[in-house]
Parts: C-alpha cells; sequence; structure tokens
C-alpha cells in the first residue's frame, strides 16, 4: 500500500475507470450540489430468536426471556451487536439510521453476517471497517459488500498478500466504495454519536495484528474501544498518545490472547465490562486464563460469544445493558 493512500493495487484498477469515474461525479454534483448517503429505515422483525436480558450497569438483572423485536433501535438508543462468528470478529453498531460494521469474521461467515443484518433490515452500512488484513476479520466483508450497499469503508494503510485479502480490495473498489485510510485522531458524527479512529498510532509496524484499526465510540455519558486484534506494541503506543483509553465496554484484544489486554492498558482503559469474541473450544485456548483472571482481578464483567452466541449492548447513554443469545 502506498504509504498515505489507498492500497498500490488498488489505485491501479481504479485509475483504469479514473475518466469515467470523474465524469460520472461532476453530473450527480451538478444535479443534485452535493454528495448524499443512500440510507434507508432499519426495523427488526417481529419474530426472531429470542435473547436473554443479563445484567445492565445499574446494577439490575432479569432471567425473563425477551424477543427482539422490542429492542427496536430509535434515534435515542445505541446498540452494539457483538455477532458469533465463532473464531473471528464481527461486531455491528446502530445509532438511529446509522450504521457501522467492524469486520466479518472467516470468508465462510460472510453470508452468517449477511443473514444477521437482513433480520434486522439493513439496507445500508454507513462505514465498513477492516481492522486488519486477517482472514478472521475480513475473509467475510466480500460476501458482505457483495450483499449489502456500503457508503465509505476504513482500512488500515498497510496490504496483506493473500487471497482473501486481494478479494476484499478487488470488492471494493468494483463497487466504488469510497475508502478511508485508518488515520488516529479523525473523529467522525454517527448520529448522536460519535467515534475516534484512534489506532494505528505509528505507521511502521511489523506484525498485522498491531495495524488494527482501534475506536473509540462515545454515546452520551458512555463509550465503547473496539481494539482488532491490536497487541501489546500497539497498546503501548496508545499509552504514549493523548488519547483518552477510558471506556465502559471494551472489546478484548485478539479473542483474549495473552498478546493483548496487558495489565498496564486494561487498567488504564478500566472497562466496567468486556467482550471476548472466539470460537467455542478453539485450538488456540482463548481466551487465556490469564486474561481472565486479570480480567476478574479488575472486576470486569465478561462477556464472551463462545459461551453467550451473538451479544448486543443497548445504551441510552447513561446506561448499558446486555442481552445474550444463549
Amino acid at each position: 500500500m502506498d504509504k498515505k493512500g489507498f492500497p498500490l493495487k488498488s489505485f491501479v484498477k481504479t485509475a483504469k475507470n479514473f475518466s469515467i469515474v470523474i465524469i460520472s461525479l461532476l453530473m450527480t454534483f451538478c444535479v443534485s450540489g452535493c454528495f448524499n448517503k443512500l440510507i434507508m429505515t432499519k426495523e427488526l422483525p417481529q419474530s426472531v430468536t429470542e435473547i436473554e436480558t443479563v445484567t445492565s450497569d445499574d446494577g439490575t438483572s432479569s432471567d425473563d426471556k425477551v424477543n427482539s423485536s422490542n429492542t427496536t433501535n430509535s434515534e435515542d438508543t445505541l446498540k452494539v451487536h457483538f455477532i458469533d462468528v465463532g473464531q473471528g470478529d464481527s461486531i455491528f453498531i446502530q445509532q438511529g439510521d446509522n450504521t457501522m460494521l467492524i469486520d466479518a469474521g472467516e470468508r465462510d461467515q460472510g453470508t452468517i453476517v449477511t443473514s444477521y443484518l437482513n433480520s434486522l433490515k439493513v439496507y445500508n452500512i454507513d462505514y465498513l471497517v477492516g481492522t486488519h488484513p486477517h482472514s478472521d476479520h475480513i475473509g467475510g466483508m466480500t460476501t458482505v459488500i457483495n450483499s449489502i450497499s456500503v457508503s465509505s469503508a476504513i482500512i488500515p494503510d498497510v496490504e496483506h498478500d493473500t487471497k482473501t485479502y486481494e478479494s476484499f480490495i478487488d470488492a471494493l473498489i468494483e463497487k466504488e466504495i469510497n475508502t478511508i485510510p485508518a488515520e488516529s485522531g479523525k473523529t467522525y458524527s454517527f448520529g448522536n454519536a460519535e467515534f475516534q479512529i484512534i489506532g494505528p498510532v505509528a505507521d511502521d509496524y511489523d506484525n498485522l495484528n498491531d495495524w488494527s484499526v482501534v475506536i473509540k465510540l462515545t454515546y452520551g455519558e458512555k463509550s465503547f474501544l473496539f481494539t482488532g486484534d491490536a497487541e501489546k506494541n500497539a497498546e503501548n503506543d496508545l499509552l504514549s498518545s493523548k488519547y483518552d483509553l477510558s471506556a465502559d465496554v471494551l472489546k478484548i484484544g485478539h479473542h483474549g490472547s495473552t498478546t493483548s489486554t496487558s495489565a498496564r492498558f486494561l487498567k488504564k482503559v478500566a472497562p466496567t465490562y468486556a467482550v471476548i469474541s472466539c470460537g467455542v473450544d478453539n485450538k488456540y485456548g482463548h481466551p487465556d486464563e490469564i486474561i481472565m483472571n486479570r480480567l476478574k482481578l479488575q472486576e470486569v464483567e465478561v462477556f464472551g460469544t463462545y459461551e453467550s452466541g451473538t451479544i448486543i449492548a443497548e445504551c441510552d447513554g447513561k446506561t448499558i445493558t446486555f442481552q445474550t443469545e444463549k
């Protein structure tokens, strides 16, 4: 990838259609005066799998089953869906009519993610974030891109020589999706919420995991930190940065591996809740017992897709309530 631009391969392919793209853009600008996003109304289906209300940050809990039709998203609600994609990551976020998808698991999980979004009647993704080029994060992206409209994609400025990564980039080019290299410090509005890209901090990492796009999402008084697979080297850079790392909910890095979630980093974030996305009885031993003990010592309440299936965090700006599939 060009050091401050779109992947070189993408640039070459896009350049072939440069004239056509410019003419199309000029015609669109003349007609409308601006570029408008295609955003469709989203509402949950009336009958889907039951999920269980688990806990909220005011200490209340319930064992009552609720139908997800009762969790219809509204302008004053933020929802974060940690989709169960086995040994991988996929997180879907809604705030009003605004949508974001962070990763989509392995290639064979693309249909799972797409089906989940279809069940929510999601017709457009405003921000598609591929945290880094590993297949357990971007493998399912091609299926998603070919199935659902995407307005913009945010990816790190690094390449990877695999068919999975090439397929992902080719899909972005074919669909002419506006692609934004992740730049730390950039803040974007997201309905009544906002998110800031705070990682990757450096641009010379040897480890692809450290290139992970790290996002802090803030809604009212509450915040979420999504770390991809960022390891200790990247965490140390974040600790040395100017960014406020504190968050109420932390998506644990690298599926609960000891390569991430250092004691110093966890203490700085000081989350009330943590979510771990990994497969049941996976061959890597994720989440590692060391990380689980570290979270326990800091009295962090932990949710895991390997135990609970898909997990939904619902936030009104003051409280956070979790629901689980199982």
